[in-house]
């Protein structure tokens, strides 16, 4: 049974007053009969504030739950905070690899040559956005003086690689737009030059996870590796030893090649293992350290006008043997037998960071 209360009567406005419970709560209302004078103590109708209360909650425990269901299947069926879910390699002339989760945060960096530990030994980039963690890298590489402010010459490029993880059972991985995410770290690093007055073009490309494999087998960045595999494409003679000691460009332009034509194609290339594999014997003497220039029948540079070689099967040096033996190596029948040649001198990858609590 519900209980009747009092008021004391404070106001009067129209038909209505206004009063105070002894529990100190205002009300207004409409009294019964003769309009009470001020002060005058009355009885205040019957409330069933009791059932509203209770008709209000339900309702907002039945929104509330209609919101959290579809946020916790989204938080149960995604990616685990801080689960690996691609690597972003930087190449100036320091090198260095971020290994980013599905947010997008950093989980982990990594300097892949001394420029590159050098770079980010006073850089804590743990749980910063990838964005953001480039920005950085690339406002560092300018404090460090790897660019130039108010150069005139042409100061060459940073090459950023994208390499998704190797996992297909992870299918929220499918929600990494690779091309919306490349145009995004070109705004962040190119705005960085940009605004230094330097005169470099940023470069992205997205490459497979076996040819960062590859590459950490041969002690050189994904981005590095691919360059190569392009170059060696077009007929430059580029090597391991090469690209190690040097910045992508320089190296190229030491080889005598248009490195912005080479950048271009890897940005544009479609299936890089296949080209690997394609690459077999020349592949062989630029990880072995050989003399690419001695086989000018094997490759051809940028530009020349001569006729390519026929490289089907049977045709052409690379299905000689013989010839293949009098140059001191064989054709390759894997890449794994390529990269046997440097597995016992491999470098040594520095962990610079790692994030403990993404």
């Amino acid at each position: 049974m519900l209980k009747a209360e009092r008021g004391l009567v404070m106001d009067r406005e129209g038909d209505r007053v206004i009063v105070l419970t002894p529990e100190g709560e205002w009300r207004t209302v409409k009294p019964a009969g003769v309009m009470p004078e001020m002060g005058e103590e009355i009885m205040l109708p019957v409330e069933k504030r009791g059932l509203l209360t209770w008709q209000v909650v339900t309702v907002a425990a039945i929104l509330l739950l209609c919101l959290t269901i579809p946020l916790a299947n989204h938080i149960f069926n995604s990616t685990a905070p801080g689960q690996l879910a691609y690597y972003v390699n930087v190449d100036i002339n320091p090198s260095v690899e971020l290994a980013v989760d599905e947010r997008n945060r950093v989980i982990s960096a990594q300097g892949l040559n001394k420029d590159g530990e050098k770079l980010l030994s006073g850089l804590d980039l743990c749980n910063e956005r990838v964005l953001k963690a480039v920005k950085i890298i690339a406002q560092e590489s300018v404090r460090q003086g790897y660019y130039q402010p108010d150069e005139q010459d042409d100061q060459g490029a940073m090459m950023v690689t994208v390499i998704p993880v190797a996992d297909d059972t992870n299918k929220n991985l499918a929600d990494i737009d690779v091309d919306d995410l490349g145009k995004k770290l070109i705004r962040e690093a190119q705005g960085v030059l940009d605004k230094n007055r330097i005169k470099a073009e940023v470069v992205v490309a997205t490459v497979p996870p076996d040819i960062r494999q590859h590459a950490t087998e041969l002690g050189l960045s994904a981005g590095k590796y691919s360059v190569m595999l392009e170059a060696l494409a077009e007929g430059v003679p580029l090597t391991v030893d090469d690209l190690k000691e040097k910045s992508i460009v320089k190296a190229l332009k030491n080889a005598d090649c248009d490195w912005k034509q080479v950048l271009n194609q890897l940005k544009e290339e479609k299936d890089l293992l296949k080209k690997e594999k394609q690459l077999g014997p020349i592949l062989k003497v630029a990880v072995s350290g050989g003399n690419i220039k001695g086989e000018q029948d094997l490759v051809k540079k940028p530009g020349n006008k001569e006729q390519k070689e026929d490289k089907k099967p049977g045709h052409g040096h690379g299905a000689d043997p013989a010839f293949n033996h009098r140059r001191g190596y064989t054709v390759a029948r894997g890449v794994t037998d390529l990269l046997e040649v440097r597995r016992n001198n491999i470098y040594n990858l520095s962990l610079v960071s790692t994030c403990t609590n993404p």
